[in-house]
């Protein structure tokens, strides 16, 4: 029996090694991950159709030539507008795709495996993400692993995901620290007169109990 899986394998093997491509190389995998960024952005691009895509503004006056009509995909001029000024445009939402993929790579840098910088990017190329929320989302998570205080507010489904997820990879003495961090940056907040987190600040309580409970 062993023998004969021994040759199948052999045989196998050698009819890959005869096609020439069988090495896995980085050039390959840089385009493996350019060709899923590339999909990855086509998905998120007909989800999040801007408004003049689906609707018109204003009144359309019938023409006798339908190729008078104007082109579907031209933008509104009022959209234009919006688009060319940042001060108008609204901020991107943080979706638990990105929250997911900041978590899951800021690991690989916490670890060493990649550099801040490096991962900065590939969050923004893998989740559509702006590389500066990356940022401001990989500035914090390192002050939970350190138990210090962050000044740049994440939203309460971020900070329940990180915390979370600490405790599951590090263990309850990571996740104390990350919880200090979290009541830090709530007394900082409120210390700048922007008033409360009242969410967070329930959701630091309800984790410090956890961890009470825990270590009883």
């Amino acid at each position: 029996m062993l023998s004969e899986f021994d040759c199948y394998f052999k045989t196998l093997t050698g009819k890959i090694e005869s096609l020439g491509d069988f090495r896995i190389t980085i050039e390959m995998l840089d385009r493996e991950e350019q060709q899923l960024y590339a999909i990855h952005k086509t998905q998120v691009e007909n989800q999040l159709k801007p408004l003049h895509e689906k609707h018109r503004f204003g009144a359309e006056l019938h023409r006798q030539n339908a190729s008078e009509m104007w082109d579907i995909n031209t933008p509104d001029t009022i959209q234009a507008i919006l688009d060319e000024n940042p001060k108008l445009k609204k901020e991107k939402t943080i979706t638990p795709h990105m929250v997911k993929t900041v978590y899951s790579i800021y690991k690989d840098v916490f670890s060493g495996v990649i550099t801040y910088k490096k991962g900065k990017e590939l969050v923004a190329r893998l989740s559509g993400m702006d590389i500066g929320s990356a940022g401001n989302y990989f500035q914090s998570l390192r002050a939970m692993f350190e138990g210090d205080v962050y000044t740049r507010s994440i939203n309460k489904m971020a900070t329940h995901y990180f915390l979370e997820h600490i405790e599951r990879d590090y263990g309850i003495d990571a996740l104390r620290l990350a919880v200090e961090s979290v009541q830090k940056h709530t007394e900082y907040f409120a210390s700048k007169n922007r008033g409360r987190l009242l969410g967070i600040e329930r959701l630091a309580k309800e984790f410090s109990i956890y961890i009470t409970t825990r270590t009883q």
